[in-house]
């Protein structure tokens, strides 16, 4: 073990917790400084080589659910899942055809006397593997737009403007196809976008159905003003699902003051009175401790906000509950989640349209909901060629693979929070993503839900489209029937964040300052989705890159 001993302890410079999307970076930049040791843990599999990680980690075609999850659950309203059980309920809309309707759906996923709360209960996907999500999921890779950050910024988050932000997205990748002073040439990560002449036949059907609804061609969704619709960027190249692990930390292996481990779940930090001394892990069954001069949670806004949790940070009142000894009153720990809501219209397809091995993402689209103040608070995904065996369902569809139309409103009103419920590190907590208790929400998803259906019913997608599920015209046409299948079956983006935002000294619930050190403590940090004040208009992986390209180059150099 490589770091300065004090007695029968090892002492390293940074203890860095999750190789995340946020993590990984943190942990390649902050070692560039040969004089400082690093550490980084990781709860799953931490690969040493391209060669050594599984093909469903580097195949760019499609996420990686099955193999390397943590198996959570959420809600997205009314009371909170808790534990592992899978609930199928809210992928009934992916599993059902139009001849069965939505209250058949209800009866065959409920049984009798079963309550609408329980219909929101549905797998919650979390990378657990070196790299996190960004090794997981469908590799899209766009950033928000520019007046997000501002947004941060004009909100009191004085250093997180789109000026203070840029600098750190344009360090992180490599842009292949768009050179201007948007983009950067020399970063870990690649960015490509699909070409015309790659576009399989189903992402042409949706983008020449987007044109004919008048909206703009982009070439480039990671301009700071993009809107219409146009190719996904995607951190992949040749085929290959670019993660924060493959792009910053496997080229570093050697690097002889960065050490990586993984298989081990972090429980606590440990503490002497208010100062961060080194954290309490599970590696192999046994408790082990490591100790630092700084520690950073990097584990995204699950597991950030409930390590800190089980280390005495948060509200009293829920700490004395648990019977957990508190350290400091920071009761925002685990409040203000954030997600993308979004409602997806699941289409059987004809003979020979899903052949398997095709791409789940290369067309996208942004666009402004009727009456909305925010421009581009709407967003469409073409997912083609989906597996659907996987589904609970999938046995009344007839067919192994499906296509389908995600709406996903980008900029929701609503959130929700985690209720820590267990001391133990194995359990989740409750996840309650309180989708759409905002009714604006539900207006603006409704909106999108109809775009998507009059995309699905254009002239270019005929020849592929046997039927839809659920989704019929009489649906589609009453505003009270629509609303109510929405609030029933929305869904989420997997993009979880905020539940432990940067805030000024002012803001009681706010967890962490500008620097993104925990308050009321010392040598605490969180670097990860969790400290995002407001979600940009994006999913969410490239911002929590950008998190640790700016807070590493911070730690270094200002600290």
């Amino acid at each position: 073990m490589r770091g300065e001993a004090l007695g029968n302890r090892m002492l390293y410079d940074e203890l860095i917790v999750g190789g995340g999307s946020s993590g990984s970076v943190l942990a390649a930049r902050l070692s560039e400084d040969s004089n400082r040791n690093v550490i980084l843990l990781e709860a799953g599999p931490a690969y040493n080589s391209m060669q050594e990680m599984p093909n469903d980690l580097l195949d760019a075609k499609a996420p990686a659910l099955s193999n390397f999850d943590w198996g959570y659950t959420a809600s997205t309203s009314g009371k909170s899942s808790g534990g592992k059980k899978i609930m199928t309920a809210t992928r009934a809309i992916k599993s059902v055809s139009i001849r069965d309707g939505v209250g058949m759906v209800k009866s065959k996923m409920l049984g009798s006397g079963k309550t609408r709360p329980e219909l929101a209960k549905m797998p919650y996907f979390m990378g657990k593997v070196i790299g996190g999500s960004s090794a997981i999921n469908g590799a899209v890779a766009i950033r928000g737009l520019s007046a997000d950050y501002d947004e941060w910024r004009d909100g009191g988050h004085t250093r997180w403007g789109w000026s203070d932000v840029l600098p750190y997205f344009k360090k992180l990748e490599t842009d292949t196809d768009v050179h201007n002073e948007f983009h950067g040439s020399k970063g870990p990560i690649t960015i490509t976008r699909p070409k015309n002449e790659e576009l399989i036949p189903l992402q042409k059907a949706f983008f020449d159905s987007c044109k004919e609804l008048c909206w703009p061609v982009t070439n480039d969704h990671n301009d700071p003003v993009s809107t219409g619709v146009g190719p996904v960027p995607l951190n992949a190249k040749d085929g290959v699902r670019v993660s924060s692990a493959l792009g910053y930390l496997l080229p570093l292996r050697d690097r002889k003051n960065l050490t990586v481990r993984g298989g081990c779940l972090v429980n606590r930090v440990l503490f002497q009175g208010k100062r961060a001394i080194g954290v309490e892990f599970i590696r192999n069954g046994r408790i082990e401790c490591l100790f630092a001069n700084r520690i950073t949670l990097c584990g995204g806004a699950v597991h950030s906000p409930s390590i800190l949790f089980r280390s005495g940070i948060g509200n009293p009142v829920d700490l004395n509950k648990m019977g957990i000894e508190i350290v400091a009153d920071v009761p925002g720990v685990g409040q203000n989640l954030l997600d993308h809501p979004a409602i997806v219209l699941w289409a059987i397809p004809r003979p020979r349209v899903c052949i398997g091995n095709q791409p789940y993402h290369q067309m996208f689209a942004r666009f402004t909901s009727d009456g909305s103040k925010i421009e581009n608070d709407m967003q469409l995904f073409m997912l083609s060629d989906v597996d659907v065996t996987l589904l609970p369902l999938s046995s009344m569809m007839g067919v192994k693979r499906a296509f389908a139309i995600s709406a996903i409103l980008s900029c929701p009103r609503s959130s929700g929070s985690l209720t820590f419920s267990s001391v133990d590190p194995h359990n989740q907590p409750l996840i309650n993503l309180n989708c759409l208790s905002e009714q604006e929400d539900t207006r603006r998803l409704v909106q999108g839900a109809r775009v998507a259906w009059s995309v699905l019913h254009s002239e270019h997608f005929k020849k592929f489209v046997d039927r839809l599920f659920i989704w019929n015209e009489k649906i589609i046409n009453s505003d009270a029937l629509i609303s109510s299948v929405i609030k029933t079956f929305v869904t989420t983006s997997f993009h979880p964040a905020g539940t432990a935002r940067i805030g000024k000294d002012s803001d009681k619930k706010a967890v962490v300052d500008q620097h993104c050190t925990v308050r009321e403590v010392r040598n605490l940090s969180v670097v990860d989705a969790s400290v995002i004040p407001k979600l940009p208009r994006a999913p969410i992986n490239l911002t929590c890159m950008m998190l640790g390209e700016k807070m590493a180059d911070y730690m270094r150099n200002f600290d």
